[in-house]
């Protein structure tokens, strides 16, 4: 069968590619095409200059009639998954000879049997003496031998197979291949009448296509392997856009250098945003990828069987390790990096000759920073960015993957094809975050000017007509960025590199200095600070650094004068982090007054220095002030360490807290101790080496990271420019420092503050004599508001020796100038110099017309936000603006002027919401734009009461009695509303709002109201829903600095409440539930949330009742100005109450916070995720195409007739998972270290430990009742395999199904009952003061003993009594008393704090000591290499 394919060996082409290391790129492409074409297949690696790594033609759909055992599997696996009949079908499978496959077929057959031979390994409990059928196993091993070279290591599933050329074309889909193509040479009838077709790569995506050989046949693994193969075709061109890159190396040719990289540029964007993005959580996605059904069965059966085997994640992507290769990555050091090296010998032999002559051909990245080309250096940058950067490729990969990893394993999947753990307390997400942000790390770490991740611009002064014209508070800067490889589009910000303005610097300075002037000159310049990584690595941004190239760079420097520190780093406001530190060092009673008012926005820095200096313990930030190390304590540490039980070979956290408890060590430091160590020598060097002293400055404060602001303007109307529409913000706090009491703080009078960013902006475009006007009237105490030539008219004013060096500073002045100026007041009559009117008018006239000194350069970053851009299609666009939220809308307006009409030729549609008349920005823009007929404006002014009208040459505004308001007022007229409706139902328009939060909130409560009042209540909320989902209702949010206020207080015992998502508690079912989370101690109402989120609710639901702030900065949410903008819509103003601060010495802190608190987190975390994974594997959805139609049946239970939705035995099986986790997982992790530490602070010196709780676990543990609950999981699948053996029956029997509710809701009760005991013992520490009295231990004691003794107890009564209904008493206590039962529960805890409680029993006068009873089970652990003996104790 020569016609399909030669059997050639892939061996005998590798070794024919790899050792000629000499070939170009572009040689090693054309000798694959060549290979691939003598071969007749692409067995040796899909690698082409037309396709990539995608295959040459599609691959063939089916096999031979020999094989047609093969075609039956793949044509029955989805009703095989649901009837969970699969294993016993590939158990009779025959044993087919691959050794006669005709190679074309080989790809496809190494994907049915691999992949199959997976899903049979990982559906359920591994398979009995852990193999697989040899009907699988034998035809997939000569396949990975014979036919792809994989010798030497046990079979695997492959990246080609599996992923790169898994796909077939819808009937009548197949994008032609453009005309002139060259045609594949192998491909003839025969194959076309296997499916093989050619094809079009970049127009070949998930809308036309599907996988060529799926298990479940639903969509989540349809979009999931089609969007990582789409990845490939689109991605395509990558393959020669890096070959024409290092061709213009050799040849030096810049031009076509810069020409090549905004081609990959753009593909990378296409890549990270029409692509990637298209895998949502959001329901009413196009293509929603429901998490929970990806966890369950899509993402584990691809994970290895073997720990030796490679597996299909994403490291083996062939386009990452090309974009590696070109991009020069030289550190490969954690765990992923290593993995990535490691899969290259998966590889077929085309892709490793393409990877080695990449890495060896000439250097991109070598010949950029030798150049002295900007642009080039900015093009590359950006480039890296787009790839590695936090909102490019792998940024948005990191985003959306820990997302859905965190769902998966919270329901249930035990590992990542990596390997990391998918269990609870692992918290392998976490893990796996840290991992993918340490391999974007490892592609920034190459020889790269700083020049290359930012940019340089040239501020154009601000011409004197916008200044006489316009409101002086606003102003439109213009920024030349020619020659400075800057790329944006309409919707794109730009980030500014600011500096703290000069008089910030100087009140700091003072305050170090004590108020002496000359000591904070020489301060100043004289005193150095020692910089930390984060300060080193954010000044290569800094202009005069850009030539370094790597943070270890000699040209940084390790200490800068505290001026220049001061002038690079975040001074105000000061952040709770700043006053925590602050605290830390100095106990400081006022400022843990700020803290607990949360008034912390009111201090500068220049306010901490002064606390920290008046204090109790006054502390001086300039010097090195430690403790002895003779002050810790180290016999204390030996002599505790001998009365705490280990856990193994190791010390928890609480153990470690009880052992430095009253060592010497603050509770800031113990925090930096606090990890598991092995033992108490590795304990005590991390005491010695914890920094036992004040902090440093560069811990203190934060350097400063770029503010960021819209673009106004788009590049096919102003190229080499960007224009930014700045407000000068103003405002005024009122001091908290300055009196007794932070309370006291609002009878104080206001001190005016600038932005500190526009302020920077302003001090670069505006004319200097402006800016030295500015400054003596800010000097003089004038308000920014106040008119300065009417109220500064007969103001005396002197101009003394210190404001003098402030005005030089401020307006670049020289001393000739200001010796001027005074001699031009003098000269004027009333007063001279000393008249503030006089002052003002030298300073104009000397510096007006003069050339200006300054240097007007400005460093730049450009940030491309996911969401916020125009439509790919020719649609109307709703825009919604707010203020200077008009300002993004700028740049949409002129390229939509250039686009032309939508194609249904509706009108694009602004909506402005402004204070007043006067504030209106753009005008002549907007006039032409409607006079146009492009779009339509409607204006509503909150403080005027107008109307605007469009006439031919001007916006005339009349007045009009009682028109004023917000946006929603226009959105509620009633043609408004019905010309809405059509524009997003019938024209798919864009809707678009930037402006402030309440602004979005205001507008989007408006539009929903609309279209339910138009579509109906259903169809009008799904009709918004969609909209997001699609990403056609976008918001760009920003926040405004507002004065610092007390906000209402939320306890936790409260917040923990607040999760009931799932509506299973009393009372909850049909009524809105407050659902909460809290972030950065405010809390958020996530009820409309749920509905608006980008991505999906789950994640949500993962995180209600709880604080979600670890998760939230774990995918840098609070990085993104964007996703913390607009979570401010949902702000409800309160915060939560942290009685660590407000109520408890150090001991009753601790016991709160690793016991009580850590405990009620735990549970409420246990009981979001079991409540989510019930929801999901049981209640909704299905699990393969054969679960859609089940329809329903009577269920009885007791007597009682339900009629329920049939359950596949697929999910029953899943339930059999969902209950086994709570009852061999969640609850030892409940009852683990966090309550260790709850009973080992129920002793004291002068009280029992309780009695009841001593006997209490040991009785649980051993009670028959507890053994039968150990039945229920292979009860059920025992039961659940029954039903399978019964021919064409899917579903769980009618009687078992009602067995199962019934346990589902006994598991929801227990967790709810266990949380309302514990927050007893949580109201007890937010109601009282330390120390705590006698009387609320007996709470304490009442909640545990009610917890052991009610609740797991009649837990464990209830399931015992349940189970012997269900299935008898004989047949449970046979199964119960089974030698290699797997035990749980009680079993499984891990002693309740054994060895925390010991210390608490010393009788003094006996000498003996009294400990619970230890309840531990050795368990017989299968494992690979035969049994071994783990005690879990």
């Amino acid at each position: 069968m020569s016609h399909l394919g030669t059997h050639r060996t892939t061996q005998q082409f590798e070794d024919d590619i790899v050792p000629k290391s000499s070939l170009s790129p572009r040689e090693a492409i054309v000798k694959a095409q060549e290979i691939n074409k003598e071969a007749g297949h692409e067995n040796n690696g899909y690698l082409s200059f037309s396709h990539g790594f995608a295959p040459r033609i599609a691959p063939i759909t089916h096999f031979p009639p020999k094989y047609d055992a093969w075609n039956k599997l793949c044509d029955k696996l989805p009703y095989l998954l649901s009837s969970k009949k699969l294993r016993s079908y590939c158990d009779s499978l025959p044993v087919l000879d691959a050794n006669q496959l005709p190679p074309i077929f080989a790809l496809r057959a190494a994907n049915v049997l691999g992949y199959t031979a997976h899903v049979y390994w990982h559906l359920g409990d591994p398979p009995e003496e852990r193999k697989i059928p040899e009907g699988l196993e034998v035809p997939w091993k000569i396949i990975n031998e014979f036919h792809l070279g994989r010798k030497g290591v046990p079979p695997y599933l492959g990246f080609m197979e599996l992923l790169g050329g898994n796909f077939r074309f819808e009937e009548g889909k197949v994008p032609p291949p453009p005309e002139g193509a060259d045609p594949c040479a192998w491909i003839t009838k025969e194959l076309v009448g296997y499916g093989s077709v050619e094809y079009y790569p970049t127009q070949a995506n998930i809308a036309n296509f599907h996988p060529n050989f799926w298990v479940t046949g639903l969509p989540e693994e349809r979009i999931f392997f089609g969007v990582v193969t789409e990845l490939h075709t689109v991605g395509a061109p990558a393959v020669q856009l890096v070959v024409d890159a290092q061709e213009a190396v050799s040849t030096k040719d810049i031009k076509k250098l810069k020409e090549s990289l905004d081609a990959l540029l753009y593909l990378l964007h296409k890549l990270t945003f029409d692509v990637f993005s298209k895998i949502q959580q959001q329901r009413k996605a196009p293509f929603y990828t429901d998490a929970a059904i990806w966890s369950k069965v899509v993402a584990p059966f691809a994970t290895p069987m073997h720990s030796t085997a490679f597996g299909p994640s994403g490291t083996a992507s062939p386009i990452i390790h090309l974009l590696d290769a070109f991009f020069g990555r030289i550190k490969h050091e954690h765990f992923i990096g290593k993995e990535v090296r490691g899969i290259y010998a998966s590889f077929p032999p085309n892709w490793k000759a393409f990877f080695h002559a990449v890495r060896n051909g000439p250097s991109v990245q070598t010949f950029v920073v030798e150049s002295d080309d900007r642009e080039l250096q900015g093009l590359f940058g950006t480039c890296l960015r787009q790839y590695a950067g936090e909102n490019g490729f792998l940024g948005r990969h990191k985003l959306k993957t820990v997302g859905y990893l965190e769902i998966s394993m919270k329901l249930g999947r035990a590992f990542t094809l990596g390997g990391n753990s998918g269990l609870l307390k692992d918290r392998g997400w976490d893990k796996i975050s840290d991992e993918l942000e340490v391999g974007q790390e490892e592609r920034f770490a190459i020889p790269l000017k700083a020049s290359g991740l930012c940019h340089v611009g040239k501020i154009i002064q601000v011409p004197q007509e916008s200044l006489d014209s316009a409101n002086k508070a606003s102003f439109q800067v213009v920024i030349d960025t020619t020659g400075s490889g800057i790329r944006h589009k309409p919707g794109s910000h730009v980030g500014v590199i600011y500096e703290t303005r000069a008089k910030e610097v100087h009140k700091c300075l003072l305050a170090f200095a004590n108020g002496d002037r000359k000591e904070a000159v020489r301060l100043g310049e004289e005193h150095m600070v020692d910089l930390n990584d984060k300060w080193i690595s954010s000044l290569q941004k800094r202009q005069e650094y850009h030539d370094t190239t790597t943070p270890d760079d000699s040209k940084l420097p390790r200490k800068l004068k505290l001026s220049s520190f001061l002038k690079f780093g975040q001074l105000r406001p000061a952040s709770r982090r700043m006053l925590m530190l602050a605290y830390a060092a100095s106990n400081s009673s006022e400022l843990i007054a700020i803290l607990n008012e949360e008034l912390e926005a009111a201090l500068t820095f220049s306010d901490v220095i002064t606390i920290l200096k008046r204090g109790d313990n006054p502390v001086d930030l300039l010097k090195e002030q430690s403790r002895r190390e003779s002050e810790i304590d180290f016999a204390k540490i030996e002599a505790r360490l001998g009365l705490i039980k280990r856990k193994g070979d190791f010390l928890t956290r609480g153990a470690s807290s009880r052992i430095l408890d009253g060592t010497g060590l603050s509770t800031v430091e113990q925090e930096r101790v606090q990890v598991r160590t092995k033992s108490i020598f590795i304990l005590k060097e991390k005491v010695k080496s914890v920094v036992l002293k004040i902090p440093k400055l560069c811990d203190l404060i934060e350097p400063i990271v770029a503010r960021q602001y819209s673009i106004a303007s788009s590049p096919l109307v102003h190229p080499n420019e960007l224009h930014v529409y700045v407000q000068h913000l103003r405002y005024s706090t009122k001091s908290a420092v300055a009196t007794a009491s932070p309370l006291l703080a609002d009878t104080q009078a206001p001190v005016h503050q600038r932005g500190a960013a526009s302020d920077y902006i302003v001090s670069k475009s505006l004319p200097r004599y402006y800016l030295a006007i500015d400054a003596i009237a800010e000097m003089a105490g004038l308000k920014p508001t106040d008119d300065y030539k009417r109220m500064g008219h007969n103001m005396m004013f002197h101009l003394n020796d210190e404001r003098k060096e402030m005005l030089k500073k401020i307006a670049h002045l020289d001393d000739e100038e200001i010796d001027s100026i005074v001699t031009r007041a003098k000269g004027y009559k009333g007063g001279g110099e000393n008249m503030f009117k006089n002052l003002t008018e030298a300073i104009e006239e000397e510096i007006r017309d003069k050339p200006d000194p300054r240097d007007m350069t400005i460093v730049l970053e450009v940030i491309t936000p996911p969401r916020f851009h125009l439509p790919k299609q020719r649609q109307p666009c709703i825009m919604i603006a707010g203020g200077s939220g008009i300002a993004p809308f700028r740049s949409f307006w002129q390229a939509l002027a250039v686009a032309g009409p939508t194609d249904s030729g509706s009108k694009h549609l602004l909506i402005i919401q402004q204070r007043t008349r006067s504030s209106m920005e753009f005008e002549d823009e907007i006039l032409t734009m409607v006079k146009a007929g492009i779009m339509d404006v409607e204006i509503m002014f909150s403080q005027d009461e107008c109307v605007a009208n469009f006439d031919d040459n001007e916006i005339v505004y009349e007045d009009f009695p009682g028109r004023k308001g917000y946006v929603d007022k226009i959105i509620q007229n009633e043609a408004m509303q019905e010309r809405l409706a059509n524009l997003i139902r019938k024209d798919d328009a864009h809707l678009y709002v930037c402006g402030q939060g309440q602004l979005a909130k205001t507008a989007v409560d408006a539009l929903d109201n609309c279209l339910c009042n138009i579509f109906g209540e259903a169809d009008g909320k799904d009709e918004l829903e969609r909209m997001v989902a699609e990403n056609r209702m976008v918001l760009d949010i920003f926040t405004s600095l507002e004065d610092p206020k007390t906000k209402s207080h939320m306890q936790l015992s409260e917040l923990c409440q607040c999760n009931d998502f799932a509506g299973v508690l009393k009372g909850n079912k049909g009524k809105e539930k407050p659902l909460l989370l809290v972030i950065n101690e405010t809390v958020y109402d996530m009820n409309k949330l749920f509905r608006l989120h980008p991505g999906g609710d789950q994640m949500l639901k993962l995180y209600c009742g709880m604080d979600a702030t670890t998760a939230w900065e774990a995918v840098k949410h609070d990085k993104s100005p964007e996703v913390v903008a607009m979570l401010e819509m949902f702000n409800t103003e309160r915060t939560i109450f942290n009685p660590e601060i407000a109520n408890l010495d150090e001991k009753d802190r601790n016991w709160y916070k690793l016991g009580w608190k850590a405990t009620v987190m735990t549970l409420v975390e246990i009981q979001n995720a079991l409540s989510l994974a019930f929801e999901k594997n049981w209640d909704t959805g299905a699990f393969s195409a054969a679960e859609k139609h089940l329809g329903e049946h009577f269920t009885v239970w007791k007597g009682k007739a339900v009629w329920r939705p049939k359950r596949s035995l697929l999910k029953g099986q899943f339930f059999v998972e969902t209950h086994d986790r709570l009852w061999s997982m969640f609850l030892p992790l409940l009852f683990g270290d966090s309550f260790d530490e709850i009973l080992a602070g129920m002793a004291t010196d002068d009280r029992d430990f309780p009695e009841e709780i001593d006997t209490k676990f040991e009785r649980l543990g051993k009670d028959k009742t507890h053994k039968m609950c150990d039945a229920v999981c292979p009860l059920l699948t025992q039961e659940l395999d029954k039903a399978s053996a019964l021919e064409n029956n899917q579903v769980v029997p009618p009687g078992l199904q009602s067995y199962m509710e019934e346990v589902r809701k006994a598991d929801d009760a227990l967790l709810e009952s266990i949380k309302t005991r514990l927050i007893t013992g949580l109201q007890v520490f937010e109601t009282q003061k330390s120390p705590l009295l006698p009387a609320f231990y007996a709470r304490f004691d009442s909640c545990i003993v009610g917890i052991i003794r009610e609740d797991l107890t009649g837990f464990i009564s209830q399931i015992a009594s349940l189970t012997t209904t269900a299935f008898g008493f004989e047949q449970v206590n046979k199964v119960a008393n089974m030698p290699n039962l797997k035990r749980g529960g009680v079993t499984l805890i891990d002693s309740p704090s054994l060895g925390y409680v010991e210390r608490h029993y010393i009788d003094k006068d006996k000498a003996t000591t009294t400990a619970l009873g230890q309840v531990a089970y050795d368990h017989e652990i299968k494992s690979a290499n035969g049994k071994q003996k783990c005690p879990f104790s």
